[in-house]
């Protein structure tokens, strides 16, 4: 008995002494017909034979695993980059930063310029303020510690 038979068998035969009327007959083919969908027609390839080329097609179950689908690093269902959560939590940091930057005092906001945006060292900063390098390495700690506790 082939998989397909075991979606077609005889009723009177499952069920003496019941009487099959055509509803209920109706009823168990089409939960025969589902049964054989999902347990075949969903996993298994078609082949189909062109008449006039002669060219033989390979429709691909439509049912597959997840080690089929990724197969030579195919990763049709993966996402390159970042979720879209990941995005949203990003932009929302970078809001809540950029309003840190600008509840900052002028001055604090020329060092993270400086420091930050312009990538100048502590020395060469200090140099253009005229001050060491030692009391920029302070300003740069508090203001750093001011644009934390902003962004809680």
């Amino acid at each position: 008995m082939s998989k397909r038979d075991q979606y077609a068998p005889d009723y009177h035969k499952l069920y003496p002494g019941v009487t099959l009327t055509p509803i209920v007959m109706h009823t168990l083919d089409q939960s025969d017909r589902k049964m054989q969908y999902f347990e075949l027609d969903l996993k298994t390839e078609r082949k189909r034979k062109n008449k006039r080329t002669k060219a033989v097609t390979v429709a691909p179950a439509r049912e597959d695993s997840l080690d089929r689908l990724t197969e030579n690093n195919e990763h049709q269902y993966l996402l390159e980059g970042a979720s879209p959560e990941e995005t949203l939590i990003e932009r929302d940091e970078l809001e809540r930063l950029r309003c840190a930057i600008k509840r900052l005092e002028p001055e604090e906001r020329e060092l993270v310029q400086a420091l930050f945006f312009e990538e100048k060292s502590e020395r060469q900063y200090a140099e253009s303020l005229g001050i060491s390098q030692k009391a920029v390495n302070k300003r740069w700690h508090k203001v750093r510690m001011k644009i934390k506790n902003f962004m809680k």
